[in-house]
C-alpha cells in the first residue's frame, strides 16, 4: 500500500505456494496475514519464480529468465 500524500509505503506478503508442473489444475487462495495499517492505495501483486529440485533440494533457476511479476489489481481510495 502506497499513500502518495504522506510518502509512506507497508507491504504484508501472503505464504508462499510451491506447486509442480504437472498438468495439474490447482485452486490456490493467497491471502497476507494481515492488511496494512496506513490509508492508500492497494497494490496486488503476484510473483512467479521457477526452481528445480535436486535430491530433494529446491534450488532457484541460475538466470531467472521465466521468472515473471505482474500487477494484478490496483484499488485506489475513495475520496
Amino acid at each position: 500500500m502506497i499513500n502518495f500524500d504522506t510518502a509512506e509505503s507497508e507491504i504484508q506478503f501472503s505464504d508462499v505456494e510451491n506447486l509442480p508442473i504437472d498438468s495439474t489444475s490447482t485452486s490456490v487462495t493467497l491471502t497476507p496475514a494481515s492488511m496494512p495499517t496506513i490509508e492508500g492505495t492497494k497494490f496486488f501483486l503476484l510473483e512467479i519464480i521457477y526452481l528445480q529440485e535436486v535430491n530433494g533440494t529446491q534450488y532457484l533457476l541460475n538466470n531467472g529468465g521465466f521468472n515473471a511479476l505482474s500487477i494484478i489489481d490496483v484499488e485506489t481510495p475513495v475520496v
